[in-house]
């Protein structure tokens, strides 16, 4: 019975936790913290099975292992998802070792078998018609049964490591739309007969309406966290999280520049004919934005191109090195790949293990936990694929063709990262140039070609470089990007 108040205690105490958990709006105590339950009866039964089986029939005998087994998966799963990488998994295997000194204990001293007792140590007995066991034979059924033991908890541990990540995966989606998910929200649009749900988030009142569009693998939510409070403070602003991104429901088309020009065109454009436009776009957005300036010049105020895409950018690593642009579109297509690798570890949470990756390599700055959920599964990197596979070749050609051949009428400010392009190729030493190098080269020249978008003379159509910032200028310099764009906009109102 004492199992029984056992069991039934700790079943209640994961569910307070839980609900304390589901009340808090963080997402790092909501992760995990409502499959507590779970965890504490699958602890039972594995525990209770393992232990049996290596001899351990009684509970009592076996109360300080399933002691160990419960705690160690309730820390390393805490540990594995609020951390999100892989020293979070490191916690939980290492917590999971815990089971092994309980247990050799109980190999030590309970019955090896289902039946009468009979221990590895067989008491000598003065009937001479009991054999006694060899010493040999006693320690070679020792080391079969701690074999036992050691396949039995690796076994259990890959099991409670690959459920753990399941389940992981599974909650951070989970408690992040708990959270943060918000119905109106969600808008249907349609693309090449499809209807799609995409995410579309605004705030704040008055004219021009600016629309902010976000880089490849980077969600809105995450890209415009320092801006988005500021901006809206000044004029309605608002932003669209891309097919597979966010909440955003998943396209199962080629997701190129053109769709999203689409998607914004459907939202903004026709629903809303009297609304001007401020458009800003980060990275791989500003392909975006200006397919949607081609198409609607009259509607856009004014353009803010942060560490844009251009589509000159090949060309221009090709006149600078044979070659150049080749070796990119490469680089893009095992970047595709990854995204699809990704994709397949989702499922089971081990795309975590890269969250360092995507932090030191991609977006250059800490990752809260807060974006997680949003960022580590199958839809998102699905998506990121998809993108990464047309970025050099359909989206840049859609953007090329579409040029008014022209500047437009309307100020384009252009903002730089000076980290970006300091490095770049000598003119004497062309040929011996690093990728690196040459893409820096070609950067400097392509950011300063999108100035010439601009309406000529006009106070706002320049480029401003931030020396101190990489590519995301965004988490960088927030502060000089809200100062910027509020200046355009009381400008125009003006």
């Amino acid at each position: 019975m004492a199992f029984s108040w056992n069991l039934v205690g700790t079943v209640l105490i994961g569910v307070a936790f839980s609900v304390f958990a589901l009340t808090r709006d963080s997402v790092r105590w909501g992760l995990i913290l409502p499959y507590s339950p779970f965890w504490l009866v699958l602890a039972t039964v594995l525990s209770q099975h393992i232990y049996s089986h290596l001899g351990s029939g009684h509970y009592a005998n076996s109360q300080f292992a399933f002691t160990c087994v419960y705690f160690s998966i309730i820390a390393g799963t805490l540990s594995s998802l609020c951390m999100a990488s892989i020293g979070g998994y490191i916690d939980a295997f290492l917590c999971l070792a815990l089971v092994v000194v309980p247990a050799v204990r109980v190999l030590q001293v309970e019955n090896i078998s289902n039946g009468p007792a009979r221990s590895l140590r067989q008491p000598i007995s003065d009937d001479p018609s009991v054999p006694l066991l060899p010493s040999a034979s006693r320690h070679s059924e020792s080391q079969k049964r701690l074999g036992l033991f050691v396949a039995n908890f690796v076994a259990t541990a890959a099991c409670i490591l690959i459920l753990m990540g399941i389940l992981s995966s599974t909650s951070l989606n989970l408690l992040f739309r708990i959270n943060r998910y918000n119905p109106a929200e969600m808008q249907s649009v349609v693309l090449d007969g499809q209807t799609l749900q995409v995410h579309m988030h605004c705030r704040g009142e008055g004219q021009p309406t600016i629309i902010l569009s976000s880089g490849m693998a980077v969600p809105s939510a995450l890209s415009w966290k320092d801006m988005f409070g500021s901006l809206a403070n000044t004029t309605k602003t608002c932003w669209v999280d891309r097919p597979g991104y966010g909440f955003s429901q998943s396209a199962r088309l080629p997701q190129t520049s053109r769709k999203y020009a689409d998607i914004l065109e459907q939202l903004f454009v026709r629903s809303s004919p009297n609304e001007s436009f401020v458009l800003v776009a980060h990275s791989y957005g500003g392909y975006d934005v200006r397919l949607l300036a081609d198409r609607y010049e009259s509607r856009v105020k004014a353009m803010v191109l942060i560490e844009a895409s251009t589509d000159d950018f090949p060309s221009a690593m090709d006149k600078i090195q044979h070659g150049a642009a080749s070796r990119e579109m490469g680089e893009m297509r095992d970047f595709s790949r990854a995204f699809e690798l990704l994709s397949l570890l989702a499922p089971v949470g081990l795309d975590r293990l890269f969250k360092g990756v995507y932090e030191d390599s991609h977006i250059r700055t800490k990752l809260e936990d807060r974006f997680v959920g949003t960022i580590f599964n199958n839809r998102f990197h699905r998506a990121c694929a998809n993108e990464l596979s047309h970025f050099l070749g359909q989206s840049l050609e859609q953007v090329r063709r579409s040029r008014l051949g022209r500047p437009y009428h309307f100020p384009v400010l252009v903002v730089t990262g000076g980290l970006e392009i300091a490095n770049g190729c000598p003119e004497s030493h062309k040929q011996a140039c690093t990728q690196e190098q040459v893409r820096a080269a070609a950067h400097r020249l392509t950011q300063a070609k999108l100035v010439d978008l601009g309406q000529p003379d006009h106070p706002f159509t320049q480029q401003i470089v931030v020396k101190d910032s990489n590519h995301f200028v965004i988490f960088n310099s927030p502060g000089l990007l809200v100062s910027k764009i509020t200046e355009i906009v009381q400008y125009l109102r003006k």
